[in-house]
């Protein structure tokens, strides 16, 4: 896993990164991304078809979906899951759910649910894919106390429909998670009987546990340990490609901050001094897919708008502009530990444009704190912009008013664009709607990318049908143990 997950329960889910296959083998997911076709497919769901300006979706449930106590999935509770989710609780869905007008959607019988939506979603069943199509039984839900805790955070059983109930919950330990299998699974028998979740910190002890059979499957991000992986020839894989997977969040002027990042000439400069090949070479081997667009160039969606690249001399003279302004060249860096070569990299190059580098780096976990609770200046992160999840990670990272808006960018512009991505009805429309996103994105520089990256699973050839779906959630229902 990138993190171990916090909660288990959906609503206090940060992302797929964070627990989301953790969290559908136990909760399943009501629609699926079938990354053959490009399309949302029905997974607990029967079927969802909208009506002819994708204002109105029709959600039909299977016959005999059950949660893991007996009670019977019902259409009224996936209602009841997306008003749970925008009470109380930190769940980064929320802005994804304001979509739908929840007050005229309704359960017009126990397995049909007529959605209404405020705006045009042409793709909408990728909010049935991720946390809100975990539908949590509201008999054992429960409310959300003021350490964002609830009654299934740390015991769901019961509570999802999924392949798996939990024997263990340890956070801290090894195993973190312990599932075991159900013998009443609507999808049918679940073959492997015991799940075990560990936490590797780093993907180099990842790929060496693997290589040496103590784990079956493992998550990756780091280009170089991929590349080692996958010249091996041992594994199969469901790695996927992530748009800007490395960038430098900046504050644009919340929470903790220095006053000079909220300076677009500060923003520009970090991004003039972020050279993509200089960082692949020194913290990756030469590995990093290196880009400064916001959507790389092997994505479906990517538009022809290509990025501001790096220019030292120009980030230099900027830095001493702000200098002569009053600015004492000072700014703090957090970065995760995973890549010990990587903060070294990025220090380096925003010293060599003439900045003070007050460095941190930390475990994963506090790194992604100080993110969440906007207490730093620029830190290392990763939009992760898949393209099954764009309409998500476009949504979450850059509308003004989103609470996954982490680094405080506000352009009404940039909304404007991101609705009409989401009404676009074909890919040359979704295209464009990017393409002006894309044009935003440079004109503002809000944070910088330097990098796509892929990240995923490498799988041994002990195990056989696993499914991936958005981003990087696995399916393990019908997973095997092969002879």
């Amino acid at each position: 896993m990138f993190v171990p997950i916090g909660s288990l329960d959906p609503l206090l889910a940060s992302g797929a990164l964070v627990g989301g296959t953790d969290l559908a083998a136990i909760y399943d997911t009501l629609m699926r991304w079938d990354a053959d076709t490009n399309t949302w497919v029905p997974h607990v769901a029967e079927s969802l078809e909208p009506n002819d300006d994708y204002t109105e979706w029709t959600l039909t449930l299977r016959d005999g979906v059950n949660y893991a106590n007996g009670d019977p999935l019902l259409a009224q509770h996936v209602l009841d899951n997306m008003e749970r989710m925008l009470g109380p609780g930190a769940n980064a869905s929320r802005g994804l759910i304001a979509r739908v007008d929840l007050e005229n959607s309704e359960a017009v019988d126990d397995s049909t649910v007529v959605f209404q939506l405020f705006k045009p979603w042409v793709e909408f069943g990728y909010l049935l894919a991720d946390a809100p199509g975990m539908v949590v039984n509201p008999a054992l839900g429960g409310e959300v106390d003021d350490a964002d805790v609830s009654v299934i955070s740390n015991d769901p059983n019961g509570a999802g429909v999924g392949p798996y109930v939990v024997e263990q919950y340890s956070p801290g330990e090894s195993p973190y998670l312990v599932l075991t299998a159900r013998d009443d699974y609507w999808g049918g028998p679940v073959c492997i009987e015991t799940v075990n979740m560990v936490y590797i910190v780093a993907d180099q002890p990842k790929l060496e546990a693997l290589d040496l059979g103590e784990i079956d499957l493992a998550f990756f991000r780091t280009a170089n340990v991929i590349a080692e992986a996958r010249d091996s020839g041992q594994y199969d894989e469901a790695i996927f490609l992530q748009s800007a997977g490395e960038t430098l969040l900046i504050n644009n002027g919340v929470g903790t901050h220095t006053d000079v990042t909220a300076d677009p000439r500060f923003r520009q400069a970090v991004n003039l001094a972020i050279d993509p090949e200089v960082i692949s070479d020194r913290a990756f081997g030469g590995e990093l897919l290196g880009t400064k667009s916001l959507i790389h160039e092997d994505s479906a969606f990517y538009s022809g708008v290509s990025g501001v690249e790096a220019d030292l001399d120009e980030a230099s003279a900027l830095v001493e502009e702000l200098k002569a302004e009053g600015w004492d060249g000072t700014v703090r860096f957090n970065c995760r530990d995973t890549n010990p070569n990587l903060p070294v990299a990025l220090v380096a190059s925003l010293e060599a444009a003439g900045m003070d580098i007050d460095a941190t780096v930390t475990d994963q976990v506090s790194s992604i704190t100080a993110v969440v609770t906007q207490d730093f200046d620029i830190a290392c992160w990763g939009w992760n912009i898949s393209d099954s999840a764009v309409y998500r990670q476009l949504d979450f990272n850059f509308r003004s008013d989103s609470t996954s808006n982490r680094m405080g960018y506000a352009n009404p512009a940039m909304d404007d664009a991101i609705d009409a991505v989401f009404a676009a009805e074909d890919l040359d429309a979704r295209r464009a709607a990017i393409a002006t996103m894309s044009e935003i994105f440079n004109d503002d520089i809000p944070s910088v990318v330097y990098a796509a990256v892929e990240e995923g699973y490498m799988i041994s050839d002990r195990v056989a049908g696993i499914v991936p779906t958005q981003q990087t959630v696995l399916l393990l229902g019908g997973a095997y143990m092969v002879d």
